[in-house]
C-alpha cells in the first residue's frame, strides 16, 4: 500500500459502579462487569473456543451459557451479554447488586453502561467538503474529481440506523447499503428515526453516491442508538449496552472481514473538557484493530478539548479525525484549511489526531431526504472512512494483509502537511496537533 498510495495519484475512566463519565448518558440498570485475567469466568474469544458457523451479531463467540455464568458469579442480575473479546459481561441489575459484585475478588471493575455523545452540532447549497478532497492544496474549484470509489471495500456504520424507507435516501445508496443489525427491532427494520438524522447523515458522507467519498463501498449499517428516540416507530430500548455489544462482536476475529472500516462518530468529549476514559471501551477498540484487523475511524469531538483525555480518541489503534472549516479557502492568497471553530462547537485537537477533514457547513442527507448544511466531526470522520475505502481499493489486497499500524501510517503519509491552521491563520495548532490534510489521490 505504501508504494501504491504514494504513486497512484490519478483522480470512560476506570470507574466504579457509582461513578459515571462526564458528558455521556447512562443505561439505567445496565452494568459492565470486567474480570481479572486469571479469574476464568469468561471463555476467551479464540479459534479453539469459537463455535462453528457464523456468530449472531452482538453475541459471544463461544458456547458459554449466560445463565450458567450468572450462577457461577452468584448474581441475582441477568447476564445480558457475554463480552468475550474484553473478558467482561453486561448484566442487568440494580446499583446495590453492582456494588456487591464490585467487591468480588474475581472482578476487576464494575462500570455503568454509558451512551456516548454524537458529534454533529449544527445544521450548503455548495458542497465544499467534497470539493476540497480532490486537491493537494487548500483550493476550491467547484468540482470533485475522483478515479476510485471504494468498490469492493466495506464500511461499518455504527449509529442511529439509515432511513432506507425514504425513497430519496434509498436512491442515494442503492443496493450498496443494507441494515446488518438493529438492536431496537425498529419498524421499518434499522430505520433512522433520530430527531437529527445522525446515522443517515454519517452514512451519506461516508458512502452516498452523490455526497460521499466512498461512493462505491458497501455499507453495513448497525443501529445501536436512537439519539434520542424520535417516536413510537423507533423500537423498544433493549436496556443493555448495545455499544460494547457491537464493538465486542467486531473485535472477535472472523466476524468482520479483515481490512474493513468501522466508523464511530461519537465519544466522551464534553463541554468542560473533563477527562473521561473507560478501559472497557479502549480494550474493545484495541481488539478491533489488533486482533480483528479492522480500520477504526473515530471522530475527534467538538468541544475544543485534547483528545488525549478521552476514550477511543486517546488510542493509537483509533484513526482520529479532527475538523476544518472553509473560511481560509476563499482568501485571495495564502489559503489554508482552518480549524473548525465557531459559536456552535470546535474541533478537538492533540497529538493523536491523525488528520483533519471538512466538518463545518458540509452537506449531508437527513432521514427525510433533504440535504442541509451540517457541522461537526461526526462528518469529518466518515469522510475519512470513505477515503480509506478508496485507498484500500487502489492498494489491492494490502489492507487485508498488512499490519493495521502500517495501514494507518501509510495513509497518514499521503497527507499534505502544513495546510491546516488555526481559524485566524496562525500556527502552531493546539495540544501538539500535526497539521495534516489527507486528500483523495487515487
Amino acid at each position: 500500500m505504501r508504494n501504491i498510495l504514494l504513486s497512484a495519484m490519478v483522480f470512560s475512566i476506570a470507574i466504579t459502579s457509582t461513578i459515571r463519565p462526564a458528558a455521556a448518558g447512562v443505561i439505567e440498570g445496565s452494568y459492565i462487569v470486567t474480570f481479572k485475567k486469571d479469574a476464568g469466568m469468561v471463555l476467551p474469544a479464540t479459534a479453539e473456543n469459537r463455535v462453528k458457523g457464523p456468530i449472531p451479531f452482538g453475541q459471544h463467540s463461544t458456547g458459554q451459557n449466560k445463565r450458567e455464568l450468572a450462577a457461577k458469579l452468584g448474581t441475582t442480575g441477568e447476564v445480558a451479554l457475554i463480552l468475550d473479546a474484553i473478558n467482561a459481561v453486561n448484566i442487568k441489575m440494580d446499583a446495590k447488586e453492582a456494588e456487591r459484585l464490585r467487591q468480588d475478588k474475581r472482578v476487576l471493575r464494575v462500570t455503568q453502561s454509558v451512551i456516548p455523545t454524537p458529534y454533529i452540532t449544527q445544521d450548503a447549497t455548495y458542497n465544499w467538503g467534497l470539493d476540497r478532497f480532490d486537491s493537494k492544496t487548500a483550493d476550491l474549484n467547484n468540482t470533485y474529481n475522483y478515479t476510485n470509489t471504494g468498490a469492493g471495500r466495506t464500511i461499518w456504520i455504527l449509529d442511529s440506523g439509515l432511513a432506507l424507507s425514504n425513497p430519496t435516501v434509498a436512491a442515494e445508496f442503492g443496493p450498496r447499503a443494507s441494515i446488518f443489525y438493529d438492536w431496537f427491532n425498529t419498524v421499518p427494520y434499522g430505520d433512522d428515526c433520530s430527531f437529527n438524522s445522525h446515522g443517515t447523515k454519517v452514512a451519506s458522507v461516508a458512502g452516498g453516491s452523490t455526497l460521499g467519498t466512498g461512493r462505491g463501498a458497501t455499507l453495513n449499517i448497525v443501529k445501536l442508538t436512537n439519539w434520542p428516540a424520535g417516536g413510537s416507530t423507533c423500537g423498544t430500548d433493549p436496556g443493555i449496552d448495545t455499544f460494547l455489544g457491537s464493538l465486542n462482536w467486531l473485535a472477535t476475529p472472523g466476524n468482520a472481514s479483515r481490512g474493513s472500516i468501522v466508523n464511530l462518530s461519537f465519544g466522551f468529549s464534553n463541554s468542560t473538557c473533563t477527562a473521561a476514559t473507560n478501559p472497557d471501551w479502549d480494550n474493545a477498540i484495541r481488539g478491533m484493530h489488533n486482533n480483528a484487523g479492522l480500520i477504526v475511524v473515530v471522530a475527534a469531538g467538538n468541544n475544543g478539548c485534547n483528545v488525549a483525555d478521552f476514550s477511543m480518541t486517546n488510542l493509537p489503534e483509533a484513526f482520529v479525525v479532527g475538523g476544518t472549516s472553509n473560511e481560509g479557502l476563499y482568501l485571495a492568497s495564502n489559503r489554508y484549511d482552518a480549524l473548525y471553530s465557531n459559536a456552535y462547537g470546535s474541533t478537538n485537537t492533540g497529538a493523536n489526531v491523525s488528520t483533519f477533514a471538512p466538518a463545518e457547513d458540509v452537506r449531508a442527507m437527513m432521514n427525510n431526504g433533504l440535504v442541509p448544511r451540517e457541522s461537526g466531526t461526526s462528518l469529518a470522520a466518515p469522510y475519512i472512512a470513505g477515503v480509506f475505502a478508496v485507498a484500500c481499493q487502489a492498494a489491492g489486497t494490502y489492507c487485508d494483509t498488512a499490519p493495521m499500524a502500517n495501514v494507518y501510517s501509510d495513509l497518514r503519509n499521503t497527507g499534505e502537511l502544513n495546510t491546516v491552521k488555526n481559524a485566524d491563520g496562525s500556527t502552531p495548532l493546539p495540544n501538539g496537533s500535526t497539521s495534516r490534510f489527507i486528500w483523495q489521490q487515487w
